[in-house]
């Protein structure tokens, strides 16, 4: 079975890499356009979004590259293998939508092609065919074909200047009044290679799938870094929250990617002078919600401010924790309450700051004052003893008073003793009887009387 390549073509991608403010500047007419388009002034962010969309491919196929044969040519394209996960996705559509919402997310103009060669998928893509579309009769059409010989047939009333060949190359063809590709493939290779060279028949052979097409592939990182840098100083919040976005957006799809998600990633700002302001922003669970994490963000820049303006930012994550899958009842609605319950605790931590919020859990220690202690959100118990929980162990009240209440003469007890023993660890022994006792108005009380004096103590009540 012959292979099946994606192209993803991206013919603004010079300018949509850009800063917002110079993005914006751009003049929209045809002709400045190309002239940006022909010399883009950061090559360093083109290569950096490149490997993103290679990284958002990754959950499409593990054979992916953004690599040209020849440096000058399709330096803006992705190439990705499909043959092998059309049955994972259920067909092409299907793939092809989660594609176009994946590229969607990151907000880059793209055009796709499907072809057995990556140079045939890169020409149907670069041609604006009609929008792929199956039917069970007829099978694949538009930009798609599945094999050389329907692919032969879609590039013969192709323009031949649309061949990834130099330009004096198509001045020659279209010299000879050779202005298709159909009728550039049928001349003599022999005579071809005579009067341009080898490397224009290999490109042949390598777009018709006569000769093998190698690259060198991309492989995802094992951790996350990705650096964006504006052209000049950014004041304001809202300026930098645009790119910040798509850097969202594109840890997300890399943590889609690799089938994981992040409890805790941070955000670099970069300054003309001083250190870098760094933001760490910590979850209750993994997660990969690019909207999640930018609502994060929005909560701590309230919180902490632009020490000063911003000359670039990065993105980083280094550690990476499988996201929780809740299998649940079709009718509850515990699954979304627990979510909603998760987002509420990320949210405030983000606004009050990480340490503010916690939550009760059980401590090893027998005594009450100390068998509970503050915990992170979703940490329940730090080393409790055995016997702490279970339905067998003697009811407690949940309102305990900051320090024993001394009383005055013995209280009628209800029930016990229960004795208690411990501290002796930390020079706090503490050796008592404890009872259920009544008060007034039928309230109920836990006292304890200690044994080395024998005086009595309200530790807690019931409401």
């Amino acid at each position: 079975m012959h292979p099946l390549w994606l192209a993803i073509r991206l013919p603004r991608l010079p300018l949509e890499v850009l800063p917002p403010a110079a993005s914006e500047a751009t003049p929209r007419n045809p002709r400045a356009e190309r002239e940006a388009l022909r010399a883009p002034n950061n090559p360093r962010a083109l290569r950096e979004a490149l490997k993103a969309l290679c990284a958002a491919a990754w959950q499409f196929s593990g054979t992916v590259t953004a690599q040209p044969r020849a440096p000058e040519f399709r330096i803006h394209t992705v190439w990705l293998e499909i043959g092998a996960s059309l049955r994972l996705f259920k067909g092409l559509e299907p793939l092809l939508a989660r594609l176009r919402a994946s590229l969607a997310r990151l907000g880059y103009t793209h055009a796709l092609g499907v072809a057995p060669t990556l140079e045939g998928a890169s020409l149907l893509a670069d041609a604006s065919l009609p929008p792929l579309r199956y039917t069970r009769s007829a099978g694949y059409s538009g930009q798609a074909c599945l094999t050389p010989a329907q692919l032969l047939e879609a590039l013969k009333p192709l323009p031949a200047a649309h061949l990834a060949l130099p330009d004096e190359v198509l001045a020659a063809f279209e010299g000879s009044g050779l202005t298709r590709i159909g009728q550039v493939l049928e001349l003599p290779l022999d005579a071809v290679a005579m009067r341009f060279g080898y490397a224009v028949t290999d490109y042949f052979g390598r777009l018709t799938g006569r000769l093998a097409d190698p690259r060198r592939w991309y492989r995802l990182p094992q951790r996350y870094r990705r650096r964006f840098e504006f052209d000049g100083e950014i004041e304001a919040l809202e300026t930098l929250l645009f790119p910040l976005r798509r850097l969202l957006a594109e840890l997300q799809e890399y943590l889609v990617a690799r089938d994981t998600g992040v409890q805790e990633f941070r955000l670099e700002l970069e300054h003309d002078q001083g250190p870098p302001s760094v933001l760490a922003v910590g979850m209750g669970s993994a997660s990969r919600d690019a909207a999640h994490f930018q609502m994060l963000l929005r909560e701590r820049f309230e919180r902490t401010p632009l020490a000063a303006p911003v000359r670039a930012m990065t993105l980083a994550a280094d550690r990476f924790i499988s996201p929780r899958v809740r299998q649940l009842d079709f009718l509850s609605p515990r699954g979304s309450e627990d979510e909603e319950w998760g987002a509420l605790l990320d949210r405030l931590r983000a606004r009050l700051g990480h340490e503010t919020v916690r939550s009760l859990g059980l401590a090893a220690d027998y005594r009450p004052e100390k068998s509970w202690c503050a915990l992170p959100p979703g940490v329940s118990t730090v080393g409790a003893p055995s016997g702490a929980t279970g339905a067998t162990d003697p009811r407690r009240p949940l309102w305990l008073l900051p320090e024993p209440r001394p009383l005055e003469g013995t209280p009628r007890c209800v029930t016990g003793p229960e004795r208690i023993e411990g501290g002796w660890w930390d020079g706090l022994d503490a050796t008592r009887d404890y009872y259920v006792a009544e008060g007034g108005a039928g309230a109920r009380l836990w006292v304890y009387r200690e044994r080395g004096s024998g005086g009595w103590f309200l530790q807690g009540l019931w409401s």
